[in-house]
């Protein structure tokens, strides 16, 4: 069998959209599979895509230019590639729901596939309800999510959210949470540290993330979290406007920005919680990966989030995304400081049942029958994988 993964996005490139279709193309190559991997290589995850060029797939780098006109001819040119390179199944890979309808070229191939009878599955990302999209491209989009074999989200409410824009049920949904980005999943040692040890695991982006309401609500509560401290790991646009907010509130010995860091398991290992600011998310890697490790996850309540975390269960929820909303979480996050690790305990728990059967186990099984559909030789069931190497 002959799969093609293509890996889409309107502004960031490779990152955490990346994690679940990387679980499943370890599975395919495992299995004895062809796969193609068709999409805009950047920062971080050279590593795992080196991985599985190294175990056999092929990796079709697009280079953009600057000028998007040029950028329309570029993408209808590589997506014509997909077609040369003659998959049984097509994964799409989207950050926006509505990118199948409205990106040069990627519609056109899609038609395509549907016209050339190859079954293709589509996966979104973000927020269905953020940012703004038109009417008229979910209206776009509709056609091309209805011929899918399959469309994956990967929290109950990225279904319902989509079922809303559409305004009919989708038969063809089937949830996939997104996995760790790492292998093993035994649990870290709690941290013992003489102060409290926080840490934001998020591109550095403020528009979604909002590390500027954080910081914000961090200055407002500095002389009460005292000796805190806040580590910031990541890379994006905004990491200079980020270094100026920090001198701006006068929280330079408390919070400090540190590159992206490819083994995040290093991080829980210094770090008891997660925090998660974000004005929309709709499955966070970060926070899957905290949980994982036993840590628990203060969080707006954005989207997907809500699937997962219990308000003082399995850590702490915001009523919003806003300063004094942030503030009084903090507040209660310090005052309830000594419930962390049972908290981090009961996180892990969670996370493990939440992420049963594995997700790129699930996901490979969902290509195999999509597959099947069209008669390709997809081979005998594959073994699932389970313990620490999951």
């Amino acid at each position: 069998m002959r799969i093609a993964v293509i890996t889409v996005q309107s502004h960031h490139i490779f990152g955490g959209i990346d994690v679940l279709w990387q679980a499943m193309a370890e599975r395919a190559l495992a299995a004895g599979h062809e796969l193609g991997v068709f999409g805009q290589p950047g920062p971080g995850v050279s590593d795992r895509l080196q991985r599985l060029v190294a175990a056999g797939a092929k990796l079709f780098t697009w280079k953009m230019s600057r000028h998007r006109p040029i950028n329309r001819l570029i993408r209808r040119w590589q997506f014509r590639e997909v077609l040369r390179y003659r998959p049984d199944v097509v994964y799409i890979n989207q950050s926006e729901p509505v990118l199948v309808a409205s990106l040069p070229g990627l519609r056109v191939l899609v038609e395509a596939l549907i016209a050339e009878r190859i079954p293709y599955v589509l996966m979104s990302h973000m927020d269905p309800d953020w940012p703004a999209m038109y009417s008229w491209q979910w209206q776009a989009a509709d056609p091309l999510y209805a011929a899918a074999a399959r469309v994956i989200v990967n929290s109950e409410y990225g279904r319902s959210a989509l079922q809303r824009k559409f305004a009919h049920e989708l038969s063809n949904v089937t949830i996939v949470p997104n996995p760790p980005g790492f292998a093993k999943v035994d649990a870290l040692a709690w941290p013992e540290t003489p102060q409290p040890c926080l840490a934001s695991v998020a591109r550095y982006d403020i528009n979604s993330k909002a590390q500027d309401i954080l910081f914000e609500a961090f200055a407002n509560l500095k002389s009460e979290l005292g000796d805190w401290r806040l580590d910031c790991y990541g890379a994006g646009i905004d990491r200079r406007r980020l270094e100026e907010l920090i001198r701006y509130f006068g929280i330079d010995r408390q919070v400090k920005l540190h590159d992206f860091v490819d083994d995040v398991r290093s991080v829980w290992s210094e770090h008891q919680a997660l925090v998660l600011a974000s004005r929309h998310e709709l499955h966070p890697v970060a926070m899957v990966e905290a949980m994982v490790c036993g840590r628990p996850v203060f969080s707006t309540p954005a989207a997907g989030v809500v699937d997962w975390l219990q308000d003082e269960s399995n850590g702490l929820l915001a009523a919003d995304c806003s300063v004094p909303a942030l503030v009084a979480m903090l507040r209660r996050a310090s005052q309830e400081r000594h419930r962390w690790r049972a908290m981090g305990e009961q996180a892990r728990t969670d996370a493990i049942r939440l992420l049963t059967p594995w997700p790129g186990d699930a996901l490979w099984q969902v290509i195999r029958e999509a597959a099947a559909g069209r008669n390709a030789v997809v081979g005998p069931e594959p073994a699932q994988t389970s313990g620490g190497q999951r």
